[in-house]
């Protein structure tokens, strides 16, 4: 196992001195950067007013040293841009000065901002804590802990941030606090960043990441969701399954209300870090309920779903229950065939087949084109769609060759006796009561039995026609 080191009862693992060099440098490097505008515009002022150590330690307060030497030389004061080049050792024998002036009564006789910056030079930590406690100091928390990294660049950065948070803690420091919030216990997200970045999976994400940490706008959680996503991605803290929920809510919730529900469902089916069983199946239920929802016929959004993987079934579930809610029992089948066949074959045979013989033509050839083959052989429903199927073989027969009907007609009345068992039996034994088909069930609804004995005896004159043929054929040939 890796060595490990405790800061304040916690335990982490310790990193080679190399490697907290690295990461030190690679940090301050970011913090001047950051502090850059504020450093200039100080600089410039001080100036203007000729007030160059000022202005010096504007630049050195920002971690930037060469900024601070370039500054120095700029001024003349080429002596104090070589303390300040030699490096943090040579920088500390500042100290021993400022020490002998205070012994001898002579710090008196040397201007305060002279003695400031020789003592944050020299890597003095106390002296910026007490003239911050004493109301002082105007420098934020990014430039304090960037002159910290200077002063204390032997240390981890961890050990850095836990001085900082008990300098806090003592008011020695200004706190990182949200910068478009009055709450003073909670952190910014640059702050909770470089935590998170000194040691690895330490930090949770939910602590990490918070709306008020970068924007003036509290409900808004896009870049929320994304920074989210893109910390959990790079490993540098654990994650909270149950938390990250609440980010992705929040923003589906955002986007409902800015109409694009469709990217609400992609965001509802995310998953930032290990996602359980029971939490994959509330997200499928959750991204299927925005569907139903706000999904429509004609809506362009669908395919964009689909093509992003979102199955075709969930929509035309939606579109079932959308029919269903209309009573629109056609409307229903054709969609529940894609989802719920059972329902949808309850609801064809309670509610649209009885009125069959009443629909016209071209609205019966557009139902059997929809039913096909879907349900079992044994069902009213595909007895049915033989029925129609067998009229139109009949009738096909007119203007064959004797040959063709000879091949054929053995085929049609099998087809006949096996559609005639199936409603026959319907007709004994009837349906089986079904919610769904109640809830569509019209008043003026012709009983299902009615619709059966108009087919049977439909099927007693399509069997004459098959033996006036098949005699014919014999008269015709005679042996």
């Amino acid at each position: 196992f890796p060595p490990t080191e405790s800061v304040d009862g916690v335990r982490y693992i310790a990193n080679s001195i190399s490697f907290d060099s690295r990461k030190n440098t690679a940090v301050l490097a970011w913090l001047v950067d950051v502090c850059a505008p504020s450093v200039d515009s100080e600089i410039a002022e001080a100036k203007l007013r000729n007030f160059n150590i000022l202005a010096i330690f504007a630049a050195l307060a920002g971690g930037d040293v060469d900024k601070a030497c370039i500054v120095a030389i700029s001024s003349g004061l080429n002596n104090l841009a070589a303390i300040l080049a030699s490096g943090s050792e040579g920088r500390k024998d500042v100290l021993l000065s400022v020490s002998k002036l205070a012994e001898s009564n002579h710090a008196s006789s040397v201007p305060a901002e002279l003695i400031r910056l020789m003592k944050e030079s020299g890597g003095d930590v106390h002296s910026e804590c007490t003239l911050y406690k004493q109301g002082s100091s105007s420098l934020d928390w990014k430039r304090r802990l960037a002159l910290r990294l200077l002063q204390d660049s032997d240390k981890s950065l961890v050990q850095l941030l836990c001085q900082y948070e008990n300098d806090i803690s003592s008011n020695h420091a200004p706190p990182p606090n949200l910068p478009h919030s009055q709450q003073t216990d909670m952190r910014s997200l640059t702050f909770q960043l470089l935590k998170s970045y000194s040691v690895p999976q330490s930090m949770e994400v939910s602590d990490v990441v918070h709306p008020l940490g970068f924007s003036s706008m509290s409900h808004d959680f896009s870049l929320v969701f994304h920074l989210t996503a893109l910390i959990c991605a790079t490993g540098a803290t654990k994650n909270d399954s149950f938390k990250t929920e609440y980010i992705l809510n929040s923003f589906e919730a955002q986007l409902i209300q800015a109409g694009r529900w469709d990217l609400a469902v992609i965001v509802c089916l995310s998953a930032i870090g290990e996602m359980s069983e029971t939490l994959h199946h509330w997200k499928a239920h959750r991204a299927k309920s925005l569907i139903c929802r706000f999904s429509s016929d004609n809506d362009g959004k669908r395919l964009f779903l689909e093509e992003t993987g979102i199955p075709r079934r969930w929509f035309e579930e939606a579109l079932a229950y959308r029919a269903l809610y209309r009573e629109d029992a056609f409307g229903f089948v054709v969609h529940g065939l894609e989802c719920d066949l059972k329902s949808a074959q309850d609801v064809l045979e309670g509610c649209w087949l009885p009125n069959l013989f009443f629909l016209s033509l071209k609205d019966i050839r557009t139902l059997m084109e929809r039913i096909g083959m879907a349900f079992s052989p044994n069902s009213l429903s595909a007895a049915m769609h033989r029925f129609f199927d067998l009229n139109d073989g009949v009738n096909l027969l007119i203007g064959k060759s004797q040959d063709e009907i000879e091949s054929i007609v053995p085929s049609l009345i099998e087809s006949c006796q096996g559609i005639e068992r199936t409603l026959v039996s319907t007709k004994q034994h009837g349906l089986e009561s079904n919610r769904t088909t109640s809830l569509l069930m019209r008043e003026n609804s012709i009983p299902l039995q009615s619709m059966i004995s108009e087919a049977l005896e439909h099927l007693s004159f399509l069997r004459l026609q098959l033996r006036a043929i098949g005699e014919a054929r014999l008269t015709s040939n005679p042996t």
